[in-house]
């Protein structure tokens, strides 16, 4: 129905590599979605979905079944073996699927086991952490060969079992494993089936607010239905929740809808979602005669913030919330994964923004991206960005700092501080790393923190950060000029980069510092004219303290490179 050309789902396609965390302790590994701290509502992220036969059965005749297994909710949990039973009267005999089909294989993937009387399986329960099956609501779809005895009919009913491979979340137990059924029809039999998944909320009919969003007001929900039965469906009651509260009154959808085919549903009740934080969306069908009720209903989160006006307060991310945690987002180019949390290694509370790519993943530089939530600065007034980091011992890491005017990687691209300025040294203590920015108009602005790293067969990439901070500072703080000495010169100002400075003592020292008062040179001074060079900073005002024999000058200089 032409979804795809107007609506981009609040989720990143790109391919994902798994990870079991090094830096996490009893079990406890970074969850890769939706992750809930600080008092929110936790769910044990075990392997939720079902199971569909989408092929009708023949008596009497050797065929081949197709299955296709709805991964729903959260799949933080991955599955390390899929078990399929069938009933007497069909007899599995192969699988022309050598490995269970996967959105990643990074966990290895599952090979078909020899048949087992009534049972064919895939992979192997070991509970690792490494499963290599993992699906969504879009499904997994396999084929088993059977023979079916002469004399079956009716509906006859198969059983599975999906193995989680216990990839635990904040604060949870183990999670379980997931056992169900399917109905599998004999020919003539009519399917009804239908579901639901939460597209986001709209600004426009044709435009699609992200999972992290700025200033959000009232809004339109819109969810996506699909019907996945063998017959078309009409007059499908569509409906949807945010933090557990329905909406007043369900939507119909009139349809009809073709077997197969999906629309979109703009639900005609808004929602107002003003007040910062995150909100739990859901979207759920209840059509009289559906089959499977277990995939009527699919959820994702939206969380909204207001902008942190830094002239008069400061924005803080200690990841010690679940608003703090679900306001960032959390994305990387290409392949990889984005930060997550870790429980372990923190700088301070009991959370941090973790990112971890192990040995044995493909040798590669990797990258993930925190944005985090808008801010407003006034052009001409200096910003400093703060944060602590380190990486764990045997890994790689290095951090960048970006800003920008739009909530993506693309609308942050403006490098504050480069990769090269900001290498992790492994297994050190946490390490404060910083940069200023001096705003160059007024509104809206993010500020994003880069991570990468190289992995090669013996060494992976790891970056951990806590305790992010943005505030507005006070030129020159720390600098006090204790006396000026009108006979010493310091030109040309502005710069290009190499200062002149005429020092009259033989006893001369120089320090430059920038606008927050940090320390960024130093070096001693000849009597005469000395060459500084300062090409290696960023361009900005700096304050150069000249101390020749104990008497102390310091004049402000531009740098414009």
């Amino acid at each position: 129905m032409g979804l795809s050309a107007m609506f981009a789902l609040a989720v990143n396609a790109q391919s994902t590599i798994r990870i079991k965390n090094p830096l996490a302790r009893n079990n406890n590994e970074s969850n890769q979605s939706n992750a809930k701290q600080g008092g929110g509502n936790n769910s044990v992220a075990q392997v939720n979905g079902n199971l569909v036969c989408n092929t009708f059965y023949t008596p009497g005749t050797t065929m081949d079944l197709e299955f296709t297994f709805f991964q729903t909710g959260d799949n933080t949990e991955w599955i390390d073996m899929f078990t399929l039973t069938f009933p007497a009267g069909i007899t599995p005999n192969s699988s022309p699927d050598a490995t269970f089909p996967t959105l990643s294989a990074a966990g290895g993937a599952e090979p078909v086991n020899p048949v087992s009387g009534q049972s064919i399986s895939w992979g192997a329960d070991i509970d690792d952490g490494y499963g290599g099956i993992v699906g969504d609501a879009s499904g997994l779809t396999f084929t088993v060969n059977v023979t079916i005895t002469g004399t079956l009919s009716a509906t006859q009913v198969a059983t599975f079992l999906a193995s989680g491979d216990t990839y635990t979340t904040v604060g949870n137990p183990t999670p379980g494993n997931l056992s169900g059924s399917t109905n599998i029809y004999q020919v003539g039999t009519p399917i009804v089936d239908v579901t639901a998944n939460v597209v986001g909320v709209l600004t426009s009919a044709t435009t699609q607010a992200l999972a992290q969003n700025c200033s959000l007001g009232t809004h339109t929900v819109a969810c996506q239905i699909k019907n996945l039965g063998a017959n078309s469906a009409s007059n499908i009651p569509v409906n949807y929740s945010v933090n557990g509260t329905n909406a007043t009154t369900p939507f119909i959808y009139a349809g009809p809808l073709a077997a197969g085919d999906s629309d979109l549903v703009i639900f005609p009740i808004t929602y107002n979602f003003s007040a910062q934080g995150t909100y739990d969306v859901a979207a759920f069908t209840a059509l009289s005669g559906d089959m499977f009720t277990s995939n009527d209903m699919n959820s994702s989160q939206i969380t909204n913030s207001l902008p942190f006006a830094l002239t008069s307060t400061t924005y803080s991310n200690g990841v010690e919330s679940e608003y703090e945690y679900g306001s960032v987002n959390r994305t990387w180019p290409g392949s990889g994964l984005p930060f997550d949390f870790d429980l372990t290694t923190v700088h301070s509370g009991l959370v941090s923004f973790d990112w971890t790519i192990p040995v044995g993943a493909p040798a590669a530089t990797y990258t993930a991206v925190n944005i985090y939530p808008c801010v407003d600065v006034v052009n001409g007034e200096t910003y400093k960005i703060s944060f602590w980091k380190k990486t764990a011992t045997g890994s790689v890491g290095q951090t960048a700092i970006t800003t920008g005017t739009a909530n993506s990687i693309a609308g942050t691209a403006t490098v504050l501080k480069t990769f090269t300025a900001s290498i992790v040294t492994p297994g050190a203590a946490w390490a404060k790393d910083s940069v200023s920015y001096v705003a160059t108009t007024t509104g809206t602005r993010y500020f994003s923190i880069r991570g990468r790293g190289t992995v090669t067969a013996s060494v992976g990439a790891n970056v951990t950060i806590d305790d992010v901070l943005i505030e507005k500072v006070t030129s020159g703080v720390g600098i006090k000029s204790i006396s000026a000495n009108n006979s010493i010169s310091i030109f040309p100002n502005p710069t290009s980069g190499l200062l002149n400075i005429n020092a009259v003592e033989v006893n001369s020292s120089v320090d430059v510092y920038n606008v927050i008062g940090e320390k960024v040179y130093s070096n001693t001074l000849v009597k005469g004219n000395n060459v500084v060079d300062l090409s290696g900073l960023a361009n900005g005002a700096y304050f150069v303290k000249l101390n020749s024999n104990g008497s102390i000058t310091t004049k402000k200089v531009v740098l414009t490179k």
